[in-house]
């Protein structure tokens, strides 16, 4: 299967590369409609869709994301190339056990984010040299819709 060729001068080369991952990586707001399944379960069934933004002004889409609610449920996934999905898995509060899917449903650009969910933003240190300097800000924003892992 082939995925992608891309073609650079040779005094350039990478060139095309870097502007295919800086034009994936703008900054979006990433929607998924998803399902679940208990564990040893033979159907899926839908879950709650989960909606999300992160951003460190680095151009760069996540390979995963993890996250633990307030009640103690779990949950992680990986991202499929181009965002156009997720497979993942979930641990409920109560301890019960499964996989989590998704398929990309929108991909919004970010202004500062959709009324209903209020951007996060965190100042950043990195370490280099032996000291810690100052970074890009982290923006986060996450769905305010139930857990996948929710009843």
């Amino acid at each position: 299967m082939l995925y992608r060729i891309t073609l650079d001068s040779v005094h350039d080369r990478g060139c095309s590369e870097r502007a295919l991952d800086a034009e994936a990586g703008k900054p979006f707001v990433f929607s998924f409609s998803s399902e679940r399944r208990v564990l040893d379960s033979a159907s899926w069934e839908s879950a709650p869709r989960l909606r999300f933004h992160v951003d460190r002004g680095e151009q760069t889409l996540p390979s995963q994301l993890s996250w633990r609610g307030a009640d103690g449920a779990e949950a992680t996934v990986s991202f499929a190339s181009g965002m156009s999905g997720f497979y993942g898995s979930y641990r409920a509060a109560d301890g019960a056990i499964g996989e989590f899917r998704g398929s990309l449903t929108e991909r919004l650009a970010f202004s500062e984010g959709p009324a209903d969910m209020p951007v996060l933003r965190f100042r950043t240190e990195e370490g280099w040299g032996g000291s810690w300097h100052a970074s890009s800000e982290l923006r986060l924003l996450s769905t305010t819709t139930a857990h996948p892992w929710s009843a």
